[in-house]
C-alpha cells in the first residue's frame, strides 16, 4: 500500500512492519482499522488509523492523512450523493488497508465504518452494501451506535 503512516509524534513507519513490532511486544494486542473524513473550504481530509488495543487498558495509534481535491455533483452523476462517495472512499481504504496487513499474517480484529442505521443520517444508505462486503471477506465489522474504536481516532486526527 502506497500511503505514508505516521506515529501520533509523527515519525513515518511502515504499517505491517510496524505493526508486527507491536504485536511482537504485546502478542493480546488486538489491531483495528477505520476511517473518517472531514469536509475543508476547496478539499475533503480523510485519516485512516491502525489501533493497537490493550486489553481494553489503552491503545496505540497510527495513521494516515491525505486530502482531495473537493468535486462538485455533475447532474448527470445522480447515482451516489457527494457524502456517499465520501462514505464509500473511507470503507473502501478501511478495507484495503485491513486487506494488506491480513496478506501480512497479521489478524485485524474489527474494522470500524463511520456510518449509523439510523435513516435521519445519510449513511444508511449504504450500510448494507458496506457491511455485507466487509463480512464476506471476513471482517468483523462496527457501525456506529457500537463501539468505534479506529474510526474515531481517525476523526481526531481529520478535526485536529
Amino acid at each position: 500500500m502506497s500511503r505514508v503512516f505516521k506515529t501520533i509524534e509523527g515519525i513515518e513507519v511502515d504499517e505491517v512492519e510496524y505493526t508486527k513490532r507491536i504485536l511482537e511486544l504485546h502478542p493480546d494486542a488486538k489491531v483495528y482499522v477505520g476511517s473518517d473524513s472531514q469536509r475543508r473550504a476547496r478539499s475533503i481530509k480523510y485519516a485512516v488509523s491502525i489501533v493497537y488495543r490493550y486489553d481494553h487498558k489503552g491503545c496505540h495509534i497510527i495513521y494516515s492523512e491525505w486530502y482531495q481535491k473537493k468535486e462538485r455533483k455533475k447532474k448527470e452523476d445522480q447515482r451516489y450523493s457527494l457524502i456517499e462517495k465520501r462514505l464509500i472512499e473511507e470503507i473502501t481504504t478501511t478495507i484495503a488497508v485491513a486487506d494488506d496487513l491480513r496478506s501480512n499474517g497479521i489478524e485485524v480484529y474489527q474494522i470500524d465504518f463511520d456510518l449509523n442505521e439510523d435513516p435521519k443520517w445519510e449513511s444508511h444508505k449504504i450500510v448494507q452494501w458496506a457491511v455485507g462486503w466487509a463480512k464476506g471477506v471476513g471482517y468483523r465489522v462496527s457501525i456506529k451506535p457500537d463501539e468505534q474504536v479506529a474510526s474515531r481516532a481517525a476523526n481526531n486526527i481529520v478535526n485536529g
